[in-house]
């Protein structure tokens, strides 16, 4: 079974936190999600597991949360990433 991460760069997180329902409960600049991410990680690949990091289209994923019916919330979240997964190639890399 694949696992991704949703991934993001400075612009893509500021974004993410604009329109996130949870966006006041994420890290408030992008090198401490950065950080805690990374941690992430370090943890999953320590116990075996290589996640791969999906590059996160915020519009894209805007879209497929309202296709859904779901708020924009860390579960939305990784429900969007796991469909890409699931659609993409290994790669350990997806960019969307």
């Amino acid at each position: 079974m694949r696992l991704g991460i949703g991934w993001y760069t400075p612009a893509t997180y500021s974004a993410l936190r604009e329109v996130a329902d949870d966006g006041s409960t994420l890290p408030d600049t992008f090198e401490a999600w950065q950080n805690q991410s990374q941690k992430l990680l370090f943890t999953l690949r320590g116990e075996g597991i290589d996640p791969e990091q999906v590059f996160v289209n915020i519009a894209e994923l805007v879209a497929w949360c309202k296709q859904h019916g779901l708020p924009c919330t860390g579960e939305s979240r990784a429900k969007f990433v796991s469909e890409k997964v699931s659609l993409s190639p290994p790669t350990g890399r997806i960019q969307l």
